[in-house]
């Protein structure tokens, strides 16, 4: 039988350590401080920069911060309807954009999942000019599936998507 020997040798080096209390700021663009508490839930809107400073009970102050990226903010009342049924019965079978009438010159475009224009018009209205649910090119039904579109009305370009289901 080998006796094996272990040696466990520890070094204890001189470091100084002074107790630091953080106390954590935010600051917003417009110059708002908002304490936070130890809590980390921050609200901010969109594009308003972040910064976080942290000062030392010793008098040293540290800040890290960021812009949030910016993103375009819709401003207007068009919404296309997520879903309609074009099976004959009478009920939803065309697909309607609420407020639309107000923004003639509208251009309105239908993709599939693979990116394939289905439908596109100008002027859609809910009534005489509106998706019905078919290829623009054949007449031919668009199968049941998640369809997307783009709504172009006075500078404003908006996106979603569509359900049919039949």
């Amino acid at each position: 039988m080998k006796k094996i020997f272990l040696s466990l040798n520890i070094f204890i080096g001189l470091t100084a350590f002074s107790q630091v209390s953080i106390e954590r700021q935010v600051i917003g663009s417009t110059g708002q401080t908002a304490d936070n508490s130890g809590s980390n839930t921050y609200y901010f809107t969109v594009g308003e920069p972040m910064v976080y400073t942290w000062t030392t009970s010793s008098g040293y102050t540290y800040t890290e911060g960021f812009q949030q990226p910016e993103e375009e903010i819709i401003t207007t009342d068009i919404k296309g309807l997520n879903a309609f049924s074009p099976n004959g019965d009478g009920v939803n079978e065309t697909w309607f954009i609420d407020n639309i009438w107000k923004y003639p010159g509208n251009t309105v475009s239908i993709f599939n999942r693979w990116g394939a224009l289905v439908w596109k018009t100008q002027d859609y209205d809910n009534n005489s000019n509106a998706w019905d649910g078919t290829w623009q090119n054949t007449g031919n039904e668009a199968m049941d599936a998640t369809y997307f579109y783009i709504i172009k009305a006075e500078g404003t370009t908006i996106k979603g998507w569509i359900e049919i289901t039949r």
